[in-house]
């Protein structure tokens, strides 16, 4: 997908809809790990998730270690600080924190 160069939270904005809920598609995820000058190290930085929205394709977003893992699938979520950035045409999603739609 082709992006002006906008913010990551208003490019969140612009490719999902923040005022209605996301839903998780699987429990499974998937470790990411710090790097360093020498490469991957074993320390975990976060957990990446499955998510989908009505009219979307499923996207994955990158969650912080801190976060409880007790997500529950085809629940509806919201994100705290949903970012989004464009490298070479594919958009990556991080949040800060996540918490049931109410």
């Amino acid at each position: 997908m082709k992006t002006k160069k906008l913010s990551p939270s208003v490019l969140a904005s612009v490719v999902t809809d923040v005022s209605k809920s996301y839903y998780l598609l699987s429990t499974d995820y998937t470790l990411k790990f710090k790097y360093d000058d020498n490469g991957r190290t074993d320390k975990i930085t976060g957990y990446k998730y499955w998510f989908i929205q009505d009219n979307s394709e499923p996207f994955q977003v990158a969650l912080p270690a801190e976060l409880n893992k007790n997500l529950k699938i085809f629940i509806g979520y919201k994100f705290q600080n949903l970012e989004a950035y464009d490298f070479n045409g594919t958009i990556y999603f991080r949040a800060e924190s996540i918490q049931l739609f109410e």
